[in-house]
C-alpha cells in the first residue's frame, strides 16, 4: 500500500493530471493552497484564449502560449475579493502551466516573449509557479551579490524557497513540503530546512503523513522536485544567460 501511494505521487507529480484550468469564461473552481509564504489561498484560473494548434490532426501547445489567468483570494472572501496573481502561460508538455513573476520589479513576464526573459536576467529575484499534474507550487529564487542568472552560471549559491502542494483528494485537500535550499550550478543542492503542512481531514492525517515524512518519498519524490528546480533555471528562466561554448 505504501508503494502504491508513492508511485501515486510520483506520477502526479511529474506526469499524469490535466493542468489546473478554468471554463472559458466561466465561473471559477477555487481550489485551496498554501502559498511561499506559508499563508492559506485560494486560487482559481480564467481561460481568455485558446492554446491549441491543429496539425495533422495532432493537438499541439507549445512553450509559451498564453492561457489566461489566475486570481487568488483569501478562504472565505467573495470572488469580488480576489486579486490578480499573473499571467498564465503553457509550459510546453501539455500538462503543466506556468507564471514567472519578476519580483525586483513586481511584474510578470510574458514566457511568449524572448526579450522579457531576457530582461529576466538580470534580476536577483523571481517567483516561478507551476500548476498540474496533480501539484500547485512555488518557487522564489534569489541571490545575495549578484543577478540569479549570473550567480546561477558562476557557480554561487542560489537560495530557494519552495512550497509544493500535493493534491490527495478534494479541492481542499493537499500536503505541502516547504524547503529553503541552496542551488550551486551544476553541483547540485543543499537542503537547508524541510517541514511538511497538511491540510487533510482527520482520517486521511496519520496515513499520509507517516507516507510523505518517509525516506522513500524524499528520495523520491522531493530530492527529484530540487534537481527540476534547477533545470527550470537552465532551462527556462535563465537559458539567455548561459555561457557560450
Amino acid at each position: 500500500m505504501k508503494k502504491l501511494f508513492l508511485a501515486a505521487i510520483a506520477a502526479l507529480a511529474f506526469s499524469g493530471c490535466a493542468a489546473i484550468t478554468g471554463e472559458m469564461g466561466g465561473e471559477r473552481a477555487w481550489r485551496t493552497y498554501m502559498e511561499n509564504d506559508a499563508s492559506i489561498q485560494q486560487i482559481g484560473f480564467i481561460t481568455e484564449t485558446t492554446v491549441y494548434e491543429m496539425s495533422g490532426g495532432k493537438t499541439e501547445e507549445k512553450f509559451g502560449d498564453y492561457m489566461g489567468r489566475a486570481e487568488v483570494k483569501s478562504p472565505g472572501e467573495s470572488d469580488s475579493a480576489s486579486q490578480n496573481l499573473g499571467w498564465v502561460y503553457a509550459s510546453g508538455d501539455g500538462v503543466k502551466t506556468l507564471i514567472v513573476i519578476d519580483l525586483d520589479s513586481g511584474r510578470n513576464v510574458d514566457l511568449s516573449d524572448k526579450d522579457e526573459i531576457k530582461k529576466l536576467q538580470n534580476s536577483k529575484k523571481f517567483k516561478f509557479y507551476e500548476f498540474g499534474g496533480g501539484i500547485l507550487e512555488s518557487v522564489v529564487y534569489s541571490a545575495q551579490k549578484s543577478p540569479v542568472c549570473k550567480a546561477f552560471f558562476g557557480g554561487e549559491p542560489i537560495s530557494a524557497r519552495s512550497v509544493t502542494n500535493y493534491y490527495v483528494g478534494a479541492s481542499d485537500e493537499f500536503f505541502a513540503t516547504v524547503i529553503d535550499a541552496k542551488i550551486v550550478g551544476n553541483k547540485g543542492f543543499e537542503i537547508k530546512n524541510l517541514d511538511f503542512k497538511f491540510n487533510l481531514p482527520s482520517s486521511k492525517l496519520a496515513e499520509v503523513k507517516e507516507r510523505a515524512t518517509s525516506a522513500k518519498f524524499r528520495q523520491d519524490v522531493i530530492d527529484q522536485d530540487l534537481k527540476k528546480q534547477g533545470r527550470i533555471l537552465l532551462n527556462i528562466l535563465c537559458y539567455y544567460s548561459m555561457p557560450s561554448k
